[in-house]
C-alpha cells in the first residue's frame, strides 16, 4: 500500500514513472507527493482497468484525471476514499471497494458521468460535499444504516431515482442541496433521527413524486423542495415546528397538505405556485402566514383557518380560488393584496377587532357585491376595492364608523383607501 506523503513516487510512478508537468500524451494521474507538491504520473492509454490488493490508505487524487479507465477494484482494509479520488474519470462505470470504507470524502467522484455501480457501501458513515455531483449515469445507491452525514451536494445532478434512508439507526445530517437537481428521482424515505431537511435539499427534483417523513424530523428549511413539480402530496410529521420560505414553491401537481399542528408561521412563498392545492388545513398554533405563502394557489378554494392567526401577509392568496372568506375574530391585520384577484370571492366576513387593510387588499376581486367594515379598522391602505363594482350593480360598503361632519374618511385611512375605479354605494354608520 502506498502513501503519498511518504514517497517522492506516485502510486502508478512504480509502474510508469513520474515527471512535474503533465504529459502531452496518454492519461495521467496527478499524485500528491508531499502536502502541497504534485506529480504527473504517466499511465498508457491501453490501461482501463485497475485491480489493487492490500490497500489500506489512498492519497488525495489518487486515480484523478485517468478519463480511460473503467473498472476499478480495491482490496483491503481501506477505510476512506480520499478527496477527489476519482475525479474527473470520465469512463469510469464500476467501482469495487472493500466493506472496511466507512469515508467517502469531498468531490471523490465528481464528474464520473459513466459511473453506475458502486459497492461495497454496507459500513458507509461519511459521505462529503459534491462526492458524487454531476454522476449523471449513477442511478442506485444503498445507503447504509449506520450513516451520520452526508454533505453539501454530495449528490448534486445525479441520475439516482431513490433515496432511502428509512433504515437508518441513530442521528445523521445532511447537507445543503444534498439531492438537488437530480432529475430521476421519484422516492425518498427519511428516517427520524434527521433533525432538519436542510435548504434546497431536493430542489428541482422534478420527478420527484412521493415523500415519506418520519416523525422526529424538526425542520423543514427554506428551498428544501422548491420546484418539485411531480409532487403529488406530504404528510409532515407533528415534530416538524418550523418551515422555512419557499420550501413547496412551485409544486404545481401537490394536491394534498397535512400541517404539523406545531408551527408557528407559514413563510413567505412556502406554497407559492401550487396549482393543484384545492383545500388547506391551517393548524391552530399558526399565527402569522407570510406575504406570497399561497400566491399563485389557482384552485385552491377552501381554507379552514386557524383560530389563533393574527395576521396574513401581503399577497398571501392572491390570484386562489377561494370563494368565501369568514375571518377568524383573532385576525387583526390584513396586509397589503392580501387577497388581490381573488376572482371566484363573493363573500366576505371581517371580524370584529381587525385593526388594518393594507391597500389593494380586495383589489379586482370582481364577485363581491357588499362587505361590512368594523369601527375596529383603524387604517386602511389605498384602493382596497379597486376595480369592484359597476354602475348597474355597485358594490355597497357598509361602515361601522360615523363620520365627524364636514369629514371624508376616519382617521389612519387613506384618502383613496376605497379605489379610484370601480363603482361603491357607501353606508356610514351602519350596523351587521
Amino acid at each position: 500500500a502506498y502513501d503519498g506523503a511518504k514517497g517522492a513516487s506516485g502510486l502508478f510512478g512504480y509502474v510508469f514513472g513520474y515527471q512535474d508537468t503533465q504529459p502531452s500524451t496518454g492519461q495521467y494521474a496527478k499524485m500528491c507527493v508531499d502536502s502541497d507538491k504534485y506529480k504527473y504520473c504517466y499511465v498508457p492509454n491501453s490501461l482501463t482497468t485497475i485491480y489493487i490488493t492490500d490497500a489500506d490508505y489512498m492519497s488525495y487524487g489518487a486515480f484523478s484525471g485517468l478519463h480511460l479507465v473503467s473498472d476499478i477494484t480495491i482490496e483491503g482494509s481501506l477505510s476512506v476514499v480520499s478527496q477527489s479520488a476519482f475525479y474527473e474519470c470520465k469512463k469510469l462505470e464500476t467501482l469495487v471497494f472493500p466493506d472496511t470504507v466507512t469515508e467517502i470524502s469531498q468531490q471523490a467522484f465528481y464528474y464520473c458521468e459513466k459511473l453506475s455501480s458502486i459497492s461495497d457501501t454496507s459500513n458507509l458513515k461519511k459521505i462529503g460535499s459534491m462526492a458524487f455531483t454531476y454522476c449523471r449515469a449513477l442511478e442506485t445507491f444503498t445507503f447504509s444504516s449506520k450513516i451520520e452525514s452526508i454533505a453539501s451536494r454530495a449528490f448534486y445532478i445525479t441520475g439516482i431515482t431513490n433515496v432511502d434512508l428509512s433504515g437508518v439507526v441513530g442521528e445523521y445530517t445532511i447537507g445543503s442541496s444534498a439531492f438537488a437537481k437530480c432529475d430521476r428521482l421519484t422516492t425518498v424515505k427519511l428516517a427520524g433521527g434527521l433533525d432538519v431537511i436542510p435548504e434546497s435539499c431536493f430542489s428541482e427534483d422534478t420527478t420527484l413524486s412521493s415523500v415519506a417523513l418520519a416523525s422526529g424530523i424538526k425542520g423543514i428549511e427554506n428551498n428544501a423542495f422548491y420546484g418539485c413539480k411531480g409532487l403529488t402530496a406530504i404528510s409532515i410529521p407533528n415534530s416538524v415546528t418550523a418551515i422555512g420560505s419557499s420550501a413547496f414553491y412551485g409544486c404545481l401537481k401537490l394536491a394534498s397538505v397535512i400541517l404539523p399542528n406545531a408551527i408557528t408561521t407559514i413563510r413567505e412563498n412556502t406554497f407559492y405556485g401550487c396549482d393543484s392545492l384545492t383545500d388547506i388545513v391551517i393548524p391552530n398554533s399558526v399565527i402569522s402566514i407570510g406575504s406570497s405563502a399561497f400566491k399563485s394557489c389557482k384552485k385552491l378554494a377552501n381554507v379552514t383557518w386557524s383560530t389563533t392567526l393574527t395576521e396574513i401577509g401581503n399577497q398571501a392568496f392572491m390570484y386562489s380560488a377561494i370563494t368565501e372568506l369568514v375571518l377568524p375574530i383573532s385576525v387583526r391585520t390584513l396586509y397589503a393584496q392580501s387577497f388581490r384577484e381573488c376572482t371566484a370571492l363573493s363573500s366576505v366576513t371581517l371580524n370584529d377587532g381587525l385593526t388594518t387593510i393594507g391597500g389593494g387588499a380586495f383589489s379586482y376581486c370582481s364577485k363581491i357585491t357588499s362587505i361590512f367594515i368594523p369601527i375596529s379598522v383603524t387604517q386602511v391602505g389605498v384602493g382596497i376595492f379597486t376595480e369592484i363594482g359597476t354602475s348597474s350593480n355597485p358594490l355597497v360598503v357598509n361602515i361601522e364608523h360615523t363620520l365627524l361632519e364636514e369629514a371624508t374618511k376616519p382617521t389612519g385611512w387613506d384618502a383613496a383607501w376605497c379605489g379610484s375605479r370601480g363603482c361603491f354605494t357607501i353606508n356610514w354608520g351602519a350596523t351587521r
